[in-house]
């Protein structure tokens, strides 16, 4: 299970949801009807790609074309927010021992 659009889904749905909403935001990249529609669209590229990589850890049970698929997914937001200009949120580094 994983969460998009506020809706816990499992991971085919996820996948099959991504696709859908992937396709059009390529097709209206930088035509976005208003402000609201904008921040909903850099929200659902941020946050299908950070769900894409916490399930495609090999752990999970996923089998190697549902993996792939998610990292397709996790690639095509991370380029349509790159194109779009959306800054992801940093990770916290951790410090160096500095040896």
């Amino acid at each position: 299970m994983c969460l998009l659009e506020l809706k816990h889904v499992c991971v085919d749905h996820f996948i099959a949801r991504c696709y859908e909403r992937l396709n059009e935001c390529s097709a209206n990249r930088f035509a976005d009807p208003d402000d609201a529609a904008s921040v909903s669209i850099d929200h659902f590229l941020l946050s299908s790609a950070q769900q894409a990589e916490g399930l495609v850890h090999p752990l999970r049970g996923l089998d190697n074309l549902e993996r792939a698929r998610l990292f397709d997914i996790l690639l095509w937001a991370s380029e349509l927010a790159a194109k779009r200009g959306v800054v992801c949120p940093t990770k916290k580094s951790v410090p160096s021992t500095g040896s």
